[in-house]
């Protein structure tokens, strides 16, 4: 087959990977000094604290049909939860947090602007 070029993001190695398993030649390419596109572990938050920029998506994968057939725990994929895995920063400082139990996020969203509870999110 013709080689594919291709410009990774995660979402772009994801694709490659299927291509090749289709029977395609696969060059991927990176236009910047690291691969998997916006998506990269930092420190920027705090130096103490490693953190992955841009991947408040990275959650879904673990039930992404597409994903699950690239049997990743054969290469030693785990996967683990986050207490709370998706946040947004606050002007004032803190963090706005979703958590797994709908309860917890409105009492974690009640300490930063108290009243919001009384609006029925649980």
């Amino acid at each position: 087959m013709t080689p594919l070029l291709l410009v990774p993001g995660r979402t772009g190695l994801v694709g490659a990977n299927l291509l090749v398993e289709a029977g395609w030649d696969v060059v991927p390419l990176e236009a910047t000094d690291e691969i998997a596109g916006a998506v990269r572990s930092a420190t920027d938050v705090d130096a103490s604290f490693v953190h992955d920029t841009f991947s408040s998506f990275c959650p879904l994968a673990a039930v992404s049909p597409t994903i699950k057939n690239l049997n990743l725990g054969e290469y030693g994929l785990e996967w683990c939860n986050a207490p709370a895995p998706v946040g947004n920063p606050l002007r004032s400082g803190g963090w706005a947090l979703v958590h797994p139990d709908p309860a917890d996020t409105a009492a974690s969203l009640d300490v930063q602007a108290a009243g919001d509870d009384r609006l029925g999110w649980t």
